[in-house]
């Protein structure tokens, strides 16, 4: 039976800023030096300055997730298993509970994970900003959500939503591609796909004869399924391809087109680059 692929988000200061809100509503409220998020060198460093904050309710009443995760999330479920992964202090459970349903309706009970232990926990993806975390995971792929307070982590790391997809993308079509055959739809992985992304492409989709064609406008999800709306998408047939490797002197790199692949995607027709 096929392992299920779970991708685990940590909710502060990953999906939803928490220290930059809590900085916020310190400042309005001192009457001395200002805080900024530079001054959050450390965990501890926050809660020296800020667990009064943090422990009351007008900091998460606040709270609202980065515009990108709105999009990003659903995409990722499409995917894989969203599940957000949180460790709000126990007064704060149920209201943290509340608040994911609220932004992330088409999360299920079973998809969100609060409490403690997540370090422990064999996610596929797990994405955290906190570094302790990040370094005890035992997710298949453990990654950091960069901040000021863990710049000194010598590991990988992303910086955005939009990186984040990257990253699990790039790393499903490298491992999937040990296990052609068993899903039903491909994208063009590595070099070819980052210059493709590069020009101005963001879309990938494949009719009833599995040639893949490639759009520039934006794709926009129906409630089924990605659709893109443009009248001369790029056909990559294998000409195609070999003369935008030499259009886009890409000739060092991939010498030989054989070597782009396109690697299966669990049940997509179409997918994002």
């Amino acid at each position: 039976m096929e392992k299920e692929l779970t991708i685990a988000i940590d909710w502060d200061d990953v999906i939803c800023p928490l220290n930059a809100v809590a900085i916020q509503i310190y400042n309005e409220r001192a009457k001395g030096e200002k805080l900024t998020l530079n001054h959050i060198c450390d965990w501890s460093s926050g809660e020296k300055f800020l667990e009064p904050i943090y422990r009351g309710m007008e900091l998460y009443d606040r709270q609202r997730p980065l515009p990108e995760w709105l999009k990003v999330i659903p995409e990722l479920n499409e995917i894989g298993k969203v599940i957000i992964a949180t460790n709000p202090y126990p007064e704060h459970y149920a209201f943290r509970r509340n608040q994911i349903h609220h932004f992330f309706p088409l999360l299920k009970e079973n998809q969100i994970r609060i409490g403690p232990g997540k370090e422990g926990v064999p996610f596929t993806f797990l994405l955290d900003d906190n570094d302790g975390t990040v370094k005890k995971s035992k997710a298949k792929h453990p990654l950091l959500f960069g901040q000021p307070w863990n710049r000194d982590y010598k590991g990988e790391r992303v910086q955005t939503p939009e990186d984040f997809f990257q990253y699990v993308m790039k790393r499903i079509g490298k491992e999937q591609s040990r296990e052609r055959g068993k899903s039903m739809s491909y994208v063009i992985t590595n070099t070819f796909s980052t210059a493709l992304h590069k020009k101005g492409y963001h879309f990938l989709a494949r009719e009833t004869d599995k040639i893949l064609h490639a759009f520039q406008t934006e794709p926009t999800w129906n409630g089924t399924a990605w659709e893109a709306e443009e009248e001369t998408p790029l056909v990559l047939t294998e000409d195609t391809i070999e003369q935008k490797v030499k259009d886009w002197n890409l000739e060092n790199e991939i010498p030989d087109i054989s070597d782009i692949h396109y690697e299966w995607i669990k049940e997509k027709e179409c997918v994002r680059i």
